[in-house]
Parts: C-alpha cells; sequence; structure tokens
C-alpha cells in the first residue's frame, strides 16, 4: 500500500514504467473491486493513451477482483469477447 512505503510502491507500479514503446495493452477492471481500486486502471490507461500508446480500458459496473471467474452476466460476456478480439487482432 502506498501509505505505508511510497518508495516501494512507487518502484513496483506499472503505471511509473510506461513510455511511448510500450506494447498495445488491454485493461478490465471491475467497478466494485475489493482488492485493487479499478482507478488504478483508469490512470495506468490514461497515462497509456498519454504516452500514444495503444491501449483499451474495459470495466464492469457490478465487477470484483476475478469477477470473470463467478459474474456470468451479459457484461461479463461481452468483456471476455472484447478480450478475444484484442489479442487475436
Amino acid at each position: 500500500m502506498p501509505n505505508k512505503s511510497k518508495d516501494i510502491y512507487e518502484k513496483y507500479s506499472p503505471v511509473n514504467y510506461v513510455t511511448s514503446m510500450s506494447s498495445k495493452i488491454l485493461l478490465v477492471h471491475g467497478i466494485k473491486d475489493s482488492v485493487v481500486p479499478y482507478t488504478s486502471s483508469v490512470k495506468m490507461f490514461k497515462k497509456l493513451r498519454q504516452k500514444g500508446c495503444t491501449a483499451k480500458l474495459l470495466l464492469h459496473p457490478k465487477g470484483n477482483h476475478g469477477f470473470e471467474f463467478v459474474l456470468k452476466d451479459h457484461k461479463t460476456v461481452e468483456i471476455l469477447k472484447k478480450t478475444i478480439d484484442f489479442l487475436t487482432n
């Protein structure tokens, strides 16, 4: 957690290593994630776009951490299909 050791948090946080040479990235996050705040993915997405990288952000409004393994709703299926499209194109 950043409030315990900001230096270690910054050292291991991928947002601090984004460059214009970063690969295309797909970020998928549940808005109700109780482990990692979805705002972390939003921040990463913004940084990637700021550096001119190809990035896509998919958010599930009801998703918790690992929602793709437990939710079987339409939004989860849609996100999984978009993930496959992203990986194969």
